[in-house]
């Protein structure tokens, strides 16, 4: 019985406890983020129960048929042994310590909760839908092609009532990916040693506009820059790590692996790219028409809830 009731409050108060971490998260958190009570947490609790039944009922019951039950029958109050009763305070300190224990880390979890609800991610993900997108080989063979595809799906797409602004990119935030590059910086020791590591993105003007990334020293990309010289925005973190007190990052030039130089014509904000528990990286930002990526993220702002827009997309 007390087994039982142990299990039924257990699960109850998890029920209240996970409607409240739920209710405290933003609306606007990633799919990996989300979590509920299913069958399997059922499954573990009844286990626990029948187990703790098992184990604290069943032992204290073979003790006293092992001591053949005579103070039963005699009506008289059992004594307990010494080592009886170190065990029984053992199991209260060690009872305690669990609770103390798992009291903090829910208070941690709850801490990191409202840390999350407060985090700057460097973008605005309120009313974003994203489509990943992966063009078919045989159908498009070419950059020519796939350049049409995402000029004409961005165009049809920006298109639709209620969408305020689309780009595309390699990669999106928070998907995880973490593509990179080793580039060095025109002017510093440019040895084979000097390579400075970055995470590369290749993005649209658009996926700035649809992310609202805000540009904290010279300009965007534009639509010209696809066919131009090579140009790059790099983010706060890069200037940081990479470049002296006072060094002008407009200024800068980076050279590839193939020795072509890339033109740095703005400084982003920084954006956590790939996870809220992992530091900034320094960051590239190169136009994605430059490259010839088929596989894509579509990055659509919408005016109103994002889901409403996922057949017209």
């Amino acid at each position: 019985m007390l087994a039982g009731a142990g299990g039924a409050f257990g699960m109850l108060g998890a029920f209240w406890g996970y409607n409240a971490i739920v209710a405290g998260m933003p609306p606007d958190m990633p799919p990996i983020f989300q979590f509920g009570m299913d069958l399997s947490v059922l499954v573990f609790t009844l286990a626990i129960t029948v187990g703790a039944a098992l184990l604290f009922g069943v032992l204290p019951a073979f003790r006293t048929a092992a001591a053949g039950g005579a103070h039963l029958r005699d009506g008289t109050r059992a004594g307990i042994s010494r080592g009886a009763s170190r065990f029984g305070s053992a199991l209260v300190v060690l009872q305690t310590a669990m609770a103390v224990v798992l009291l903090v880390g829910g208070g941690l979890l709850m801490k990191s909760n409202s840390g999350m609800r407060a985090q700057d991610y460097g973008f605005e993900p309120s009313n974003v839908l994203t489509v990943r997108v992966a063009l078919p080989t045989e159908s498009y063979d070419s950059k020519e092609l796939s350049d049409a595809f995402w000029a004409d799906i961005t165009s049809r797409v920006a298109g639709v009532p209620g969408v305020s602004a689309v780009g595309t990119a390699q990669n999106h935030p928070l998907m995880g990916s973490n593509w990179g590059r080793t580039v060095r910086i025109a002017g510093h020791n440019t040895g084979e040693e000097s390579g400075r590591s970055v995470r590369v993105t290749h993005a649209s003007t658009g996926l700035f506009q649809a992310l609202d990334f805000t540009i904290a020293q010279g300009c965007a990309f534009s639509d010209a820059d696809a066919a131009g010289p090579r140009v790059a925005i790099v983010n706060q973190a890069f200037v940081r790590r990479y470049l002296a007190e006072g060094e002008d990052p407009l200024s800068t030039t980076l050279l590839g692996s193939e020795e072509s130089t890339i033109q740095v014509i703005g400084v982003v904000e920084d954006i956590i790219e790939r996870g809220v528990d992992q530091a900034v990286q320094a960051a590239l930002y190169t136009p994605i028409g430059q490259a010839d990526i088929r596989t894509r993220s579509l990055v659509i702002r919408t005016e109103t809830e994002p889901t409403d827009f996922v057949s017209a997309v």
